[in-house]
């Protein structure tokens, strides 16, 4: 007889192997994929280093979203009374009726940076780095939230397909949507911008709503109430997605009323959802009333919406900033739609009235191509709404014949490789941020290099115009008045743009090339740049006012007011009322100064 003693550690072994392969068995693929887009992400954005740059992460339209965390935690100034308020926080601001200074944009996405700022501002503290709210710990704070409400969305958007579709056809629609669309710009290469977040907050209302008409709870009521206050609160514009709680599962007139029955026999629950979107808004309303003196106030002035004008045709496939055309594979997508009513009846009212809603909303608001972007940014948010009709769309195809099968796998491989390869363009320059036309479009498509000529190709909006609602183009100068000059710094030298130093101005030269030979426009008081690399002149707000030639456009920081001191010599104030100064230890040009100081005193010399 032979006796096998089996050890208790082989006996734990075989249990944890057991659980192992348990857990093994639960992981699928569309599990995995989540798991390596995250990591992926992580890796990208720690491998870019973004927040060691100046003008990056914390920049342009995301200073003024972030801007409440700094100025209420920070510096105790709301109103951006003090001077080292603007100064630290780089920002650029309106004045309401009052005359106190207002943020421009809701702060939504203030509310969901702030876990994140205050982890960053908690370390600082501890570990003596300057807590400006401005430093490497809190942009490294905004690209941890950038991802980790990805991770919510991806999360979300998994479990919400996966009622519906394979596990495969999960997998292939979360790789299209991270990498197939504009979105991946917002992950990678301006993570803090509204886009991600709303894209997830999106999702987890969509996710939330049929949980909550079989079953209302409490819980589900209060996550509702914060999640669409928070929606709102980011973008006031997308107030439109409640559309989804009314006409979920609604297919006739009958569902309607059936609807508002259930609304008022689960008032309770109604109550408690209302609630708490008046408190995730309450404190945006004690804000304008602090600063204007009223709860409701319309932050963006004289910016508004043109309803009976709306660029359906240029915002969907027109090549300056077209959906469709910078987007292409949310195709499948639109493909999907006209399926839903067969395949998921439930939702078929309700998208469809959403995306012709948003879509009229969006383009018709008068800056309808969003300004500096990666193909239209605004249509980003509403991408976890859209992955239900593009799975159908693609588990349609793949039950087809072998051909059908492999011509839809190419075209979504050639989607995501033109989409990566295009927003690599968009950040080299190669894509304009707001004037392509067709000829520009394929002048460059599939170019790694900028023509030297693209430029010609371009097509300026007049801004001024477009406010009003009129779309024309403006020469680049407008109606200045143009002439070669150089300019000669107080310390003797002349002001050069350096190309191996992020085009930045410098007086360092000795002498006058082509580097050092600018042209300038003249209107009134008014004066703008242009450097020999056809690129103005900018005080820009993200580096300090630095001044440096990288705007094709010119705008309002590309403008400066020309003050004549006589025989030629000059002072230059930027958009921001400081006089531009020559740093005494290496030359840089710098608008810091509130007085005509002797560093500020220019000399132009003409025709150099």
């Amino acid at each position: 007889m032979i006796i096998q003693i089996v050890s208790p550690g082989s006996f734990f072994i075989f249990f944890e192997i057991k659980i192992s392969m348990e857990f093994l068995k639960k992981i699928s693929l569309s599990h995995i994929i989540v798991v390596m887009i995250i990591l992926m992400v992580i890796i990208i954005n720690f491998k870019n280093k973004y927040w060691k740059k100046e003008n990056k992460i914390i920049h342009d339209d995301i200073v003024l979203y972030y801007a409440y965390l700094p100025a209420l935690f920070i510096y105790n100034d709301l109103k951006f009374e003090k001077k080292e308020t603007h100064e630290k926080c780089l920002i650029w601001l309106s004045r309401a009726k009052n005359g106190n200074y207002v943020l421009k944009y809701t702060s939504g996405l203030s509310m969901l940076y702030l876990p994140f700022f205050l982890v960053a501002h908690v370390y600082t503290n501890i570990f003596g780095i300057e807590a400006t709210g401005y430093t490497a710990p809190y942009k490294i704070a905004l690209i941890l939230s950038n991802i980790f409400y990805l991770l919510i969305g991806l999360f979300l958007l998994r479990k919400i397909l996966l009622k519906y579709f394979s596990d495969l056809i999960t997998s292939i629609v979360l790789i299209i949507i991270v990498f197939g669309t504009n979105i991946l710009h917002y992950i990678i290469n301006d993570p803090p911008m509204p886009h991600v977040y709303n894209f997830s907050l999106f999702i987890a209302f969509i996710w939330l709503i049929p949980l909550w008409l079989k079953k209302p709870s409490f819980k589900l009521s209060l996550f509702l109430g914060i999640i669409y206050g928070l929606i709102i609160l980011v973008r006031p514009s997308n107030i439109i997605i409640i559309i989804f709680l009314f006409l979920w599962d609604v297919t006739s007139w009958k569902d309607i009323k059936n609807r508002f029955i259930f609304f008022m026999t689960n008032y309770k629950h109604v109550l408690v959802l209302i609630t708490l979107l008046i408190i995730i808004i309450l404190p945006q309303l004690l804000y304008w009333k602090y600063v204007t003196g009223n709860y409701i106030y319309y932050s963006y002035t004289d910016e508004g919406f043109f309803f009976k004008n709306p660029q359906i045709t240029e915002g969907l496939i027109g090549y300056r900033k077209g959906w469709l055309i910078y987007t292409p594979v949310m195709w499948l997508a639109l493909t999907g739609i006209p399926l839903m009513f067969r395949k998921i009846k439930a939702l078929f009212t309700s998208t469809v009235l959403f995306i012709i809603l948003n879509t009229y909303i969006i383009l018709s608001w008068w800056c309808w191509w969003y300004g500096g972007s990666f193909g239209h940014r605004a249509f980003i948010d509403s991408y976890g709404i859209l992955a239900i009709p593009m799975a159908i769309t693609l588990s349609y195809c793949y039950k087809r014949t072998i051909f059908i099968k492999i011509l839809t796998s190419l075209i979504i491989c050639f989607f995501i490789t033109l989409n990566i390869f295009q927003n690599n363009q968009f950040n080299r320059g190669i894509i304009h941020w707001e004037a392509m036309t067709k000829e520009a479009y394929w002048k460059i498509f599939g170019k790694a290099e900028r023509p030297p000529d693209l430029d010609r190709y371009l097509d300026i909006l007049d801004l001024d115009e477009a406010i009003k609602g009129n779309y024309v183009t403006v020469s680049r100068f407008g109606n200045m008045k143009t002439s070669k000059i150089a300019l000669k710094a107080s310390n003797g030298k002349y002001v050069t743009v350096d190309p191996l130093n992020d085009n930045l101005l410098y007086a360092n030269k000795t002498n006058i090339g082509d580097m050092e030979i600018f042209t300038m426009g003249t209107l009134n008081n008014k004066v703008a740049f242009l450097s020999y690399n056809d690129l103005f002149v900018s005080a820009d707000a993200n580096i300090y006012e630095a001044l440096i030639a990288n705007r094709f456009i010119k705008y309002g920081w590309e403008e400066f007011t020309i003050t004549d001191l006589g025989d030629n010599k000059v002072a230059f104030q930027s958009h921001k009322g400081l006089y531009v100064t020559i740093d005494i230890t290496d030359g840089k040009l710098v608008a810091n100064m509130d007085t005509i100081s002797e560093s500020a005193i220019l000399k132009i010399v003409n025709d150099p």
